[in-house]
């Protein structure tokens, strides 16, 4: 298995930041068409990205404003049983630093890729979305087009 770790600072307050993760309204801007659920330990979520990938997720770690977590139940077979989540922490005034992490994911993808090609495609669609309150600019298209270091905020990228 590989992990897929990222870590960036972004413009905003925890609380803020977290809106993108952990709620409906914040993922469907920059990575799902459409999700449901709520942000409590043991919810279900609903990922729907089109009608061949409508997938679930259990909510597995919610701390407000600090960590955030998805066990996918039911999705891609490259994407079933791995954990998708972030940590936040204040940093200075007005900033917050986000660990970005996808984990679990095969060496070897059916579709393909490979995880360390993969992360920084949805990492650049959050950036990019962040930065120009725009939904993402590939929802719906090819996701390989995403620059991942436009923002020019990233830290470090690492697939272990």
């Amino acid at each position: 298995m590989a992990d897929i770790i990222q870590e960036f600072i972004v413009k905003a307050s925890p609380a803020r930041v977290m809106e993108m993760f952990a709620t409906p309204e914040g993922l469907d801007r920059w990575w799902t068409k459409q999700s449901a659920g709520v942000a409590q330990e043991g919810a279900e979520f609903t990922l729907y990205f089109g009608p061949e990938f409508d997938w679930r997720a259990r909510v597995t770690r919610f701390v407000p404003d600090r960590e955030f977590e998805l066990h996918l139940t039911n999705a891609h077979e490259d994407w079933q049983g791995s954990r998708i989540g972030c940590t936040l922490n204040p940093e200075g005034q007005g900033a917050t630093r986000a660990v970005f992490y996808h984990k679990g994911w095969p060496v070897r993808m059916n579709t393909g890729g490979s995880p360390a090609t993969v992360g920084p495609c949805i990492c650049g669609c959050f950036a990019a979305t962040w930065n120009t309150a725009k939904s993402c600019p590939t929802k719906g298209g090819s996701r390989s087009s995403v620059p991942g270091d436009s923002a020019g905020f990233w830290l470090w990228t690492r697939a272990t």
